[in-house]
């Protein structure tokens, strides 16, 4: 597990305030982030975030205008974990 310091620090950086979805790999075509994202705002998800982790690949890369979808680019595996 984690230091609690990490675990605090990590909640602050990203301010997270509520459930989420995390997915985490590298952000490619192959991936299908934007059926991910479909799926997500096809649910009543106003009460969790999705969170999107990884460096961006080769490809296209997924957007979204929710407020509640969010692009974290690279994250530490001491964040991750």
């Amino acid at each position: 597990l984690p230091a609690k310091e990490t675990i605090s620090n990590t909640i602050k950086k990203y301010n997270i305030n509520k459930p989420f979805i995390l997915t985490v790999g590298k952000l490619e075509p192959r991936k299908n982030l934007p059926r991910l994202i479909e799926a997500y705002q096809s649910i009543e998800h106003q009460d969790t975030e999705l969170f999107i982790v990884g460096e961006k690949g080769w490809g296209a890369h997924p957007k979204s205008n929710d407020k509640n979808i969010r692009f974290l680019g690279y994250v530490s595996d001491d964040e991750l974990a």
